[in-house]
C-alpha cells in the first residue's frame, strides 16, 4: 500500500507541476482536444468527423483549425459556439444559430466590431402556384466567406409533400471569385462545395439557385468575401519564454525521473 501511495503521490505532483508551469496543458483542454482526429488544439487541429458542441460552448485553441471534407462542427437544436483559433481552414461544415468565429489575432477587434463573425444564413423561396413542382426551395449558408477555404451550401428541393430530387439544380455565380468543387447529392439533400479563389475580389459576391422541374424556382444568396487569415508571427520575446517554459518542464521531468528511481530503490532494499 506505503508503494501505491507514493507512485500516486509522485503522479499527482508531477500533473500539478506540468499543469503549473505550462498553462496551455490546462485541464479543461484536454476534453475539446478529443474532437481533434490528428494533432490537437495547441498545434494544428485537424477535424474530419462531426464534433457536436454543447450550447454555448468555446472552442478556444491557440493554433490552427483545419475541418476536412467530412468535418464539421454541428448542434442541431439552433445552439450557440464561439469558435477561436490562429488560423481556421474550413472544407467542411460550421452550423449554428449563434456561431461567432474568429482568428486568434483579431479576436478582441472582432469582438468590438463585429468584421469577421459569421452567421448562418436559411433562406427559402415558395412556389404560389398549387399543386406544380417544386413546391420549396431551401438553401444554408455561412454568410461570410475566407479566401483560400472551401465553403458550403446545402440546398433542399420540396415537392408538395416531402423533399425531393428535382429534375434540375443550377447555380449561377461569379466565376471571377468562386469555384465549384462538387454538387453532391445525399438523402435528397444536395451539398454545394465552393472554393474561394485567391484572386476573388474582397467584398459582396452573388449566387442564384434554381430548382427546375415542372416549372423554375429561384433562391438569390450574397455572401461576403473576407481577407485570409494569417496567423500572427510569434515574437521574440515569446520565444524566449517558451523555452525557457520547455527547459523547466524539462528540468521537473527529470527530477520526477531520479525521485522514481530513487523510491523503487528504496522500496527493493
Amino acid at each position: 500500500m506505503e508503494k501505491k501511495a507514493k507512485i500516486t503521490l509522485i503522479f499527482l505532483a508531477s500533473m500539478f507541476i506540468l499543469y503549473s508551469v505550462n498553462p496551455v496543458l490546462a485541464i479543461s483542454d484536454l476534453f475539446t482536444n478529443s474532437m481533434c482526429d490528428t494533432g490537437n488544439l495547441s498545434t494544428t487541429c485537424f477535424l474530419n468527423h462531426t464534433y457536436f458542441f454543447t450550447d454555448g460552448e468555446t472552442i478556444n485553441g491557440t493554433g490552427n483549425l483545419i475541418i476536412g471534407t467530412n468535418g464539421s462542427i454541428a448542434n442541431y437544436y439552433g445552439a450557440n459556439v464561439t469558435i477561436i483559433f490562429k488560423n481556421i481552414e474550413n472544407r467542411g461544415n460550421i452550423s449554428g444559430d449563434g456561431t461567432k468565429i474568429y482568428t486568434a489575432s483579431e479576436y478582441k477587434k472582432e469582438d468590438i466590431q463585429g468584421s469577421n463573425k459569421t452567421e448562418t444564413i436559411i433562406t427559402t423561396t415558395e412556389n404560389t402556384i398549387l399543386g406544380i413542382n417544386p413546391k420549396n426551395l431551401t438553401i444554408s449558408y455561412n454568410n461570410k466567406w475566407m479566401i483560400g477555404t472551401i465553403q458550403m451550401i446545402k440546398i433542399q428541393v420540396s415537392n408538395q409533400l416531402n423533399i425531393y430530387e428535382p429534375k434540375n439544380v443550377l447555380i449561377d455565380f461569379d466565376k471571377e471569385n468562386l469555384e465549384l468543387e462538387s454538387l453532391e447529392l445525399n438523402n435528397n439533400e444536395y451539398s454545394a462545395n465552393f472554393k474561394i479563389l485567391d484572386k476573388a475580389k474582397l467584398g459582396n459576391s452573388p449566387i442564384k439557385i434554381t430548382a427546375s422541374d415542372e416549372s423554375d424556382i429561384t433562391v438569390n444568396a450574397e455572401i461576403l468575401i473576407i481577407e485570409k487569415a494569417i496567423a500572427p508571427k510569434e515574437s521574440e520575446t515569446e520565444k524566449k519564454l517558451n523555452l525557457i517554459t520547455y527547459a523547466i518542464i524539462g528540468i521537473f521531468v527529470i527530477l520526477l525521473v531520479i525521485i522514481v528511481i530513487v523510491l523503487i530503490g528504496i522500496e527493493k532494499k
